[in-house]
């Protein structure tokens, strides 16, 4: 696995789940993308969590471009996401 990007932001959004976004929109100097259902690890300072990415989205952030976030599968809750985290993922083929 590679080091994709820090964490920016988490949220919740109600009958959803868990949302994180990294700290740069992809395109911009990311040396891979990761695609729902691709296999990722959330390493903070108290442990790993591996999991996948359940959906891509896309944020409209008013006072700048469109960035992306990831929603997480159900079992992650905001609370398990720690500062300084890190998104880890295999490069697509």
């Amino acid at each position: 696995m590679k080091l994709f990007a820090k964490i920016e932001h988490v949220f919740t959004v109600s009958g959803r789940g868990c949302v994180i976004v990294p700290t740069k929109p992809l395109g911009t100097g990311f040396p891979f993308s990761l695609r729902n259902n691709d296999p990722i690890q959330l390493r903070s300072p108290s442990g790993v969590i591996y999991t996948h990415i359940a959906a891509v989205e896309s944020l409209n952030i008013k006072s700048g471009p469109r960035r992306v976030a990831f929603l997480l599968p159900v079992e992650i809750a905001k609370s398990d996401v720690l500062p300084d985290t890190e998104i880890w993922g295999e490069p697509s083929k």
